[in-house]
């Protein structure tokens, strides 16, 4: 059984987080995840409601440990889940005197099910395994050359449970070696207060619409080290003023809950997406499909792509390393193209970018929520006062 470890990159006292004024090592967050793991109840599936980043990274972790599956759901719906059974983050455990070792989690276990985000229909559950997520987060690290800004403090003002979040502020943390905010600020002046508050090297993780927003007030923005925007497109002057006004190179990241992060681009130098290494697009009469990497299996994207041929690679490959002949099911006759392309968005109603928020934003930052059951049945999703309620079916449990 091939295993990963739950983080990398970490020294002895290095810092894990940034929580409500004050560091948290990574002993502390280590002790915190056994902690939460040896409490959890029997089940199968977590909900992981906590806003609190990171609480969700212990309550992520500590299922992991447990081997149980963590369901993210699209939008925030606290109150969907009254029917759950329901554990509150545990008071702390004084420090022991060793320090904890890092936990192996097998790759192939179930870490995740996401779900995408409705705006083209009902919301579709996506399974994730430890071993894809990991190497996604990989792929990020390198490609941001994040290693070279060791502890870098990440902010972001996405959810956890978003796939973006997900990957660009907690995984991405986890095995890169970098230090987690673990709130998530919302109007501009918390956002430029938190990150002036981060040591340096610091990280913004924001979307299109949280940064127009940063960028039109006339306050000062703290310098950063890197700022990453995904879930719309990013006009290049846009990127211009946000690089000019954070003083740092600003990178977009396009993917989708299906397949994840794929490809990356600094938009003040290119309109072309740079593809991860090992991913490659193909086209037939139905779009555009991408395929390799992380992704469990290939993908239709949703986008209207333009192949830009900067490196045409091989003839597709099966699962052997063999080349595949172009009458296989799943594969073209045309080769991939493992360089750049274009990406733009189809006519459709499209997701505005940004989270949905009801109540307090800081609601929800402790909690874990279980089904009563091992067996998860798909949610339906309805429109309710302007906010998403996910609405879920579970089977009486059994005595």
């Amino acid at each position: 059984m091939i295993t990963l470890p739950l983080v990398r990159g970490f020294g002895p006292s290095s810092v894990f987080a940034y929580r409500e004024g004050r560091v948290v090592r990574i002993e502390e967050f280590l002790r915190d995840v056994r902690q939460l793991a040896a409490e959890l109840p029997q089940r199968r599936h977590v909900f992981n409601l906590c806003a609190d980043r990171y609480r969700f990274a212990v309550g992520f972790s500590a299922a992991l440990l447990r081997r149980q599956v963590s369901l993210l759901p699209p939008n925030e719906t606290p109150d969907a889940h009254a029917v759950l059974d329901t554990v509150f983050f545990p008071v702390p455990a004084d420090s022991g005197p060793a320090a904890p070792l890092i936990p192996d989690v097998p790759q192939a276990h179930p870490a995740a099910i996401l779900f995408t985000s409705g705006s083209t229909g009902d919301p579709v559950p996506f399974r994730k395994t430890w071993g894809g997520l990991v190497r996604s987060a990989l792929a990020e690290v390198d490609r941001l050359d994040v290693r070279a800004r060791p502890g870098m403090a990440v902010l972001g003002t996405v959810p956890p449970q978003h796939s973006y979040g997900l990957e660009s502020t907690l995984l991405m943390a986890m095995q890169g070696g970098l230090a987690l905010h673990a709130g998530r600020p919302f109007f501009p002046a918390d956002v430029r207060a938190e990150l002036a508050a981060l040591q340096r090297p610091r990280c913004l993780v924001t979307t299109p619409v949280h940064l127009r927003v940063l960028l039109a007030e006339p306050d000062e923005l703290p310098p950063a080290d890197r700022v990453l925007c995904a879930t719309a497109p990013l006009s290049p002057q846009l990127a211009a003023q946000a690089e000019a006004r954070f003083a740092a190179p600003l990178y977009e990241i396009y993917g989708c809950t299906e397949a994840g992060q794929i490809a990356t681009r600094r938009t003040t130098e290119t309109p072309e997406w740079r593809l991860y290494p090992s991913f490659a697009l193909r086209q037939d009469e139905k779009g555009t499909w991408v395929k390799g990497g992380h992704a469990r299996s290939e993908f239709l994207l949703s986008d209207i792509i333009e192949l830009r041929a900067s490196g045409a690679g091989p003839q597709p490959r099966d699962r052997h390393g063999c080349a595949a002949p172009a009458d296989r099911p799943g594969f073209s006759s045309a080769p991939a193209v493992h360089g750049g392309f274009i990406a733009a968005q189809r006519d459709r109603q499209a997701a505005t970018g940004v989270a949905r928020y009801s109540g307090n934003a800081n609601d929800g930052k402790g909690r874990l929520a279980w089904p009563p059951s091992s067996t998860l049945f798909p949610p339906t999703i309805r429109r309710r006062t302007g906010t998403f309620q996910a609405t879920r079916s579970f089977p009486a449990r059994s005595s």
